[in-house]
């Protein structure tokens, strides 16, 4: 699929019909529309690293599509299925909260900068650093940090559009009261963003529901539906 442009631009019209083509993403040595557990080419978030593999932040698949302005952008896919998190809070980890501070004073100030994340007066604590939020809060600043430097950086965008795969069955992480907010987690996430559009929560079925009317994917389209839906 990863090479059939036609598929994979069908796919991301079947839940925002606003994409005129889709674009060999280069970062690969084999350039083809659909990249995985892709890094930026700098480290733009203060982790000291940006190497497929290693401890920085990454998203599992990356779109990139021209949309009907004729902006790029870039579409970061975070992919989940029978995930849910317990609560800790990654702002106070560690002898003393040293992994804590430590991870505040990566992205604190970024998401000062944040024109999608709001603000906050204090991070310690806040929904920030508590899964699932502290994944998509990096995804967020990976995809405004790689626009920023998009004169440098490999990928180059002028808009982004994040993406969350979530079967709509799985109530632990959908529907779990989240103590950051009193609220499931779609609610809380979205009381944290300023451009509700950049945003999307898909069941996969749906997402992959353009591939039914195509008979060369008949037999994925089969095994989905036995495995994951």
């Amino acid at each position: 699929m990863m090479n059939d442009a036609t598929a994979v631009l069908a796919i991301i019209n079947g839940i925002r019909d606003e994409f005129t083509e889709v674009l060999p993403i280069c970062c690969d040595r084999d350039p083809a529309y659909i990249a995985f557990e892709v890094v930026s080419r700098e480290d733009l978030l203060n982790e000291k690293s940006s190497s497929r593999g290693s401890n920085c932040t990454s998203v599992d698949a990356l779109i990139m599509a021209k949309h009907k302005t004729g902006k790029t952008y870039l579409i970061p896919i975070e992919w989940k299925y029978t995930e849910h998190y317990p609560t800790f809070d990654k702002s106070t980890e560690g002898e003393m909260g040293s992994k804590g501070l430590e991870r505040q004073r990566r992205y604190n100030h970024l998401i000062n900068l944040s024109t999608q994340l709001v603000s906050l007066e204090k991070y310690e604590e806040s929904i920030y650093y508590q899964e699932p939020f502290y994944q998509l809060m990096r995804q967020t600043l990976w995809a405004e940090q790689i626009i920023a430097h998009r004169s440098t950086e490999v990928l180059k965008a002028d808009d982004y559009w994040h993406v969350h795969v979530i079967p709509k069955d799985n109530d632990e992480l959908l529907n779990c009261e989240y103590k950051v907010s009193g609220k499931g987690m779609e609610d809380t996430w979205r009381s944290v963003l300023n451009v509700q559009s950049k945003y999307t929560i898909v069941d996969p079925s749906t997402l992959l529901a353009p591939l039914t009317f195509r008979k060369d994917y008949s037999s994925l389209v089969e095994y989905l539906k036995v495995r994951y839906w």
